[in-house]
């Protein structure tokens, strides 16, 4: 604690506790705390819990509780001596008048998330929507001889490490770029959020060691021993003050802004906390005059200035625009073909130069061991609502899927090793072009990935729920990225937003851009160029590369005129931590060899490339024209954009399947994610409307599984008469969203794909 000296205070560890229920009091039982009641009693029951113990105590004798949820009823001797309503700050109950007798003390606790004490009543925090309310005295309990009344509140530092310029953090007058990943307190084998100290260190460890400089408590407070570890260890903290989604009462508001001030007063001393968030996501229950007052209690309370009236903002969230704060704070969480249009839809502009944060970003569902889920029968997937109750959260699929999925009741029948491993690939891929990304933008000073553990309603943590660290889930160290290249397509009279395809390209001269957020490039002379093939690795060097003319900013001009991968990274005995670069060259395709098809495309999509008037058909659109085409014995390839198809995110959430591989879905069999952002979608088809429209049963060639509800969606199917083919897929060859590169003849990746797929149909030659 701050202010005490805890050396010269007793601890108080051996309790009992009964549970008052309904039907009667439970017998004692000897716990020792820190304890939550967990799953000893129904989730849904709010208390009163009782504990006992007996002290004999010293003179000037207080008692003080360093946490306990929600509210504390404390007797001696079967006397009232105090109470207390919050779970994240310590308190102090005078027991001066039973000084050196032995006595017997009696807490009586009450959990927020019942009919006294709703969850949006209290500052709840988050994690009744990631699991449940937790009750019980879940930190130290301890005697203190003190002749006037403990001071818990630690002072506020004289000087914060942190300041603003501009866009920019400085942290101790050194640049600082916020690499930081979130966590909600889930500790699911204590039920509370006080892990013990080997726990803590273990996860300082972990995070360091995945590359992280900052951890983000999202809505609930550590102990201090926590930030103390991380202190020791050289990482800042971000506390974001327990208040989401409220209740719009005004009297419970100003409530919980005591409560707020209270704890500010008892975390400020912290060196290491670095950000302040008084709230997350605050939307119409919050007025912006009251966002406005706790900015200004923050503020003034903890002297750091760096505060925020509300992580997420009101331009993400609703609600009254007006925010008040050092920095802005967004929370993006999209598809990856998106994210760099959405990061550059949230740059300044005109609005005055504050460094942005994206305080929650980047989540990503990776693949659950289900079948070890149902095996172990955590009581966090149990479908028994006395262990694992809805409450208050939106997403609780756990239970159904691990009596429904395959991958739970089939795991013999299918490499579940494997879809993890794939799903923790997608996720590191994901994570590292979002990091270059968001290194574009001189106006974003930094990020926190979502999140830090799997939970109940969510897979997207570094660590698994049996603590294991994902082996391929570490943040890139580099300040180096990849300059995306724009070329803005003409499309119906005039330019739309668009770029080059950043890693996909046809034969021939490439352009390339890098740069750093540091100076690391002006001293790298040389550089490699890597060729990939299967008979091993052929290297040739690029001398001399000049910075192009803006600051950091290299170009790269390159003759590539053989098809295959390539990597380019500095050539150097011990080089910086600078990523490769990764290069797929194919060979332009001769359209003209596809003769026997034609287009229907009312999008352009297919402008520049086949010119056929052939009788088979590729279409964007499912229409009369598409079925008698088939009927008649011609193939049909539909890029179905509306039609039979299911709105879904293509990176967010999900694994690819590839249950019956063609050769132009090989990037997929492959994993190659490269190859297959610019062909990303956001939609899946709608396999029961397509194949009752087309009175028959079809193969699914791609196959979406969701990581969160384990629904399966088809991507791709292929209908087989005996006369004729027919390929339907959402997936588009031809971009056109977010980065991907608009129009086939664009689409390195796209364009090859089709070409693949045209002769797997042996209605093409090979390609030029």
């Amino acid at each position: 604690m701050p202010s005490f000296d805890s050396d010269k205070a007793i601890e108080l560890t051996s309790w009992t506790v009964e549970y008052c229920l309904p039907e009667g009091a439970t017998a004692p039982r000897a716990v020792e705390i820190p304890h939550a009641w967990r799953q000893e009693v129904d989730v849904r029951w709010e208390g009163p819990a009782v504990y006992r113990t007996k002290a004999k105590l010293p003179l000037s004798a207080w008692l003080i509780f360093e946490g306990v949820s929600y509210q504390t009823r404390v007797f001696v001797n079967e006397e009232t001596v105090g109470e207390h309503r919050g779970i994240w700050d310590a308190f102090a109950i005078d027991i001066r008048n039973y000084s050196g007798q032995e006595v017997e003390i009696r807490v009586e606790v009450i959990k927020s998330g019942g009919a006294s004490f709703p969850v949006k009543d209290v500052l709840s925090g988050f994690l009744p929507y990631v699991f449940n309310t937790f009750g019980g005295i879940y930190k130290p309990v301890r005697i203190l001889s003190s002749n006037g009344e403990p001071n818990l509140n630690g002072k506020k530092l004289e000087k914060c490490r942190i300041r603003a310029e501009g866009t920019k953090l400085l942290v101790n007058d050194k640049p600082f770029f916020v690499r930081g990943v979130l966590t909600w307190g889930w500790y699911p084998e204590i039920g509370h959020t006080n892990p013990d100290i080997e726990t803590i260190r273990k996860e300082i460890e972990i995070a360091r060691s995945i590359g992280f400089n900052l951890i983000k408590f999202c809505l609930w407070l550590p102990s201090h021993e926590y930030l103390d570890e991380m202190e020791k260890a050289g990482l800042a903290a971000w506390i974001e003050l327990p208040l989401w989604d409220p209740t719009g009462d005004s009297a419970k508001l100003d409530q919980m802004k005591n409560e707020l001030e209270r704890i500010v007063l008892q975390y400020r001393h912290h060196p290491n906390i670095l950000l302040w968030t008084c709230g997350c996501e605050l939307s119409e229950a919050t007025p912006h005059e009251y966002r406005k007052s706790l900015y200004e209690m923050v503020d003034e309370l903890t002297g750091n200035p760096m505060v925020k009236d509300n992580s997420g903002g009101s331009e993400m969230y609703g609600g009254d625009p007006r925010e008040y704060g050092a920095f802005y704070d967004y929370h993006p969480y999209c598809d990856l073909q998106f994210f760099l249009p959405v990061l550059e839809s949230l740059q300044n502009g005109p609005r005055e130069k504050k460094p942005i944060l994206l305080g929650e970003t980047c989540d990503y569902d990776t693949h659950r061991d289900l079948a070890r889920i149902r095996k172990e029968r955590p009581y966090w997937a149990s479908s028994d609502p006395a262990l694992n109750d809805v409450g208050v959260r939106w997403q609780h699929d756990l239970p159904r899927v691990i009596e429904e999925s395959r991958f739970a009741l089939e795991p013999d029948t299918i490499d579940c090793l494997d879809f993890e491993l794939t799903s923790e690939s997608k996720s590191s891929f994901q994570r590292s072009k979002f990091h270059d990304w968001a290194l574009n933008y001189e106006d974003i000073a930094g990020y926190v990935v979502t999140g830090w553990a799997d939970t109940p309603i969510s897979s997207s943590g570094f660590i698994d729920p049996w603590g294991r660290q994902k082996s391929l889930l570490i943040l890139p160290s580099n300040e180096d990225f990849q300059v995306p290249l724009r070329r803005p397509p003409w499309v119906n009279g005039g330019n739309r937003p668009g770029w080059q395809d950043e890693s996909n390209f046809f034969c021939g001269k490439i352009l390339l851009r890098a740069s750093s957020a540091s100076d690391v490039h002006k001293n790298i002379d040389n550089w490699s160029l890597t060729h990939l093939h299967e008979g091993g690795r052929h290297l040739d060097l690029i001398r001399n590369a000049e910075p192009w003319i803006s600051g950091n900013c290299i170009e790269f001009e390159l003759e590539l005129n053989a098809p295959g991968i390539y990597w380019i990274a500095p050539d150097q005995p011990q080089p910086p931590p600078v990523p490769y670069i990764y290069l797929h060259v194919v060979e332009e395709v001769d359209w003209g060899h596809f003769e026997n098809w034609r287009i229907d495309d009312q999008h352009q999509f297919f402008s520049g490339t086949i010119r056929g008037i052939g009788a088979n058909l590729i279409t964007t659109r499912a229409n009369q024209k598409l079925f008698a085409n088939r009927n008649e014995g011609n193939h049909v390839v539909l890029f179905a954009l509306d039609d039979f198809t299911i709105p879904m995110p293509f990176w967010r959430e999900c694994i690819h399947e590839v249950p019956n591989p063609r050769p132009w879905l090989k990037p997929f069999e492959d994993y190659n994610w490269h190859q297959i952002l610019p062909v990303s979608t956001d939609r899946a088809l709608d396999r029961e409307a397509l194949e009752a429209e087309l009175g028959m049963n079809g193969t699914v060639l791609l196959n979406r599984i969701d990581t969160r509800t384990y629904a399966e969606h088809p991507y791709a199917m292929e209908f087989d008469n005996g006369k004729s083919k027919f390929i339907v897929t959402t997936i588009r060859p031809f971009g056109g969203l977010g980065i991907c590169p608009w129009g086939l003849k664009n689409n390195p990746a796209g364009s090859y794909m089709v070409a693949t797929l045209l002769e797997e149909l042996d209605f093409g030659s090979a390609r030029a």
